[in-house]
């Protein structure tokens, strides 16, 4: 559970406080592979991953700390602007995005049970405290580490 919701706030405080420039190392490695594509995943891990293990790679909630941080250990602007196209990823059907649409791109509601309020209530699926949180973290972090590249480069 730590991994579908603050994984990567632990694992970069943890690398922060034992002040160990190996764990960061292997942070960015992690996040570079989040970067990479299906191709590129396979032959830099020498076939290790493959379509039958790339679905590991679809959360994009999930990837988006990972990248940005990537970026910002290897110094690469790319990965940024990965990163940035990941935010805006339109929501769909999946739980990647705050919210969920279906094919004709209506927002998807479900029927809250009555036990639950004192009127029928419908809520929008994937709009929940931990998706809301999670894109709210990824958009906060990425800012932050853009403004460190930036001073960094001036």
């Amino acid at each position: 559970m730590v991994i579908c919701f603050v994984g990567q706030e632990i694992w970069f405080e943890l690398a922060l406080l034992i002040e160990d420039e190996e764990f960061k190392d292997m942070l960015a490695q992690f996040g570079d592979y989040f970067a990479m594509t299906p191709q590129e995943r396979n032959e830099t891990s020498n076939g290790l991953y493959n379509e039958n293990n790339d679905k590991a790679w679809d959360g994009i909630r999930f990837a988006i700390r990972m990248v940005v941080y990537a970026g910002y250990w290897f110094n690469k602007s790319e990965c940024m602007q990965q990163v940035i196209g990941m935010l805006g990823a339109e929501a769909d059907m999946s739980p990647n995005t705050p919210g969920r649409m279906d094919k004709e791109g209506n927002v998807v509601y479900t029927e809250v049970e009555e036990t639950e309020y004192i009127r029928n209530v419908q809520e929008v699926e994937y709009a929940n405290t931990n998706s809301i949180s999670q894109w709210t973290l990824n958009y906060i972090q990425t800012a932050k580490i853009r403004e460190m590249m930036d001073a960094e480069k001036g």
